[in-house]
């Protein structure tokens, strides 16, 4: 797993070092595009600039079957070339309320369907999406976290001074199951 960072990357950090996961963490300008092909997963987090040359080594990952998340900056270009157009904030106050309890994504994390939990808030959200299966919504129905084939894509910048998803318990079952669902299924021998 790669994390591309263009931000702050504690949250991501402490969420896959460890045994289970491979996982690099590099900033935007030390990235080696020959790690990419070798990776399950890949984590753009808020980088500014993504050049052509890197845009098509992500495209070659999902079309092979690997997995990109998309936490975009708010100040940022290139993103169109990776499949998210429309990269303009509002500067509008958002809480996320409803959680879509059937996306595999939360497959085995809640017991039961819950009603009085903790929400995060943003403080910016993207001004349109092409939200095809959403995984999170805020309270007006758009999408704070979407999938669109093998990408998901965040409608915000998830820094401490935009959103306090980084502290929010939905954090953990989210970016965790991400990576999990970006591994190899081990083919079984009979």
């Amino acid at each position: 797993m790669l994390s591309i960072n263009g931000a702050d990357s504690d949250f991501l950090d402490r969420l896959y070092k460890g045994d289970l996961f491979d996982y690099i963490s590099v900033k935007e300008k030390d990235v080696n595009y020959n790690l990419i092909k070798d990776q399950n997963m890949v984590v753009i987090n808020e980088m500014t600039n993504i050049p052509t040359s890197l845009s098509n080594e992500l495209n070659k990952l999902t079309n092979n079957g690997g997995s990109l998340v998309i936490i975009p900056a708010q100040i940022s270009s290139g993103y169109e070339s990776i499949g998210l157009t429309g990269l303009e904030y509002n500067d509008v106050s958002k809480k996320v309320t409803e959680i879509n309890f059937n996306h595999p994504l939360f497959k085995g994390v809640f017991n039961k369907r819950i009603s009085n939990f903790q929400y995060p808030n943003v403080m910016s959200v993207l001004k349109s999406t092409n939200a095809r299966d959403p995984i999170l919504k805020y309270e007006d129905g758009s999408s704070f976290l979407y999938k669109n084939n093998r990408t998901y894509v965040f409608t915000t910048s998830l820094n401490l001074e935009n959103s306090n998803f980084q502290n929010s318990p939905l954090i953990v079952p989210v970016m965790f199951n991400m990576a999990v669902n970006a591994l190899p299924v081990s083919q079984l021998y009979y």
